[in-house]
């Protein structure tokens, strides 16, 4: 897919969501925009025309997501835009956070084409003592 702008909204705060944007977002060429949730504390209004891709990342706690998300979320506006969706989720599950994912985005003017979830957990070393 050839977008004019993709551009990547995520909310990652131990990095895994990250990780999965980067190879998410490699797979598609334009000017790449990148809005990281943890570090973005204005809520600029963000304009998408039909020719670019929103991605978007989120983790899931207890089959939500961070509800603080909500309102950085709500500045990006779509004009029939495409948009890929996704969550990573550990022992708690993603319940409906895909569904509240997809209908806040397409009020605000974008089409999911695609949503996913991914399941991650943190890897610990064991002791040599195991």
């Amino acid at each position: 897919m050839s977008s004019r702008m993709v551009c990547r909204v995520y909310f990652s705060p131990q990095g895994t969501v990250k990780k999965i944007m980067d190879m998410i977002a490699k797979q598609f060429h334009g000017i790449q925009l990148i809005c990281d949730l943890l570090k973005t504390s204005k809520n600029e209004e963000v304009e998408l025309s039909k020719d670019d891709l929103l991605i978007v990342g989120m983790p899931a706690f207890d089959g939500k997501f961070p509800s603080f998300c909500i309102q950085q979320l709500q500045s990006f506006r779509g004009s029939s835009t495409p948009a890929v969706i996704y969550v990573a989720y550990g022992e708690g599950g993603y319940g409906t956070t895909l569904k509240e994912l997809k209908t806040l985005l397409e009020k605000q003017g974008f089409h999911v084409i695609t949503a996913a979830a991914f399941v991650c957990s943190q890897m610990t070393q064991r002791s040599s003592d195991e």
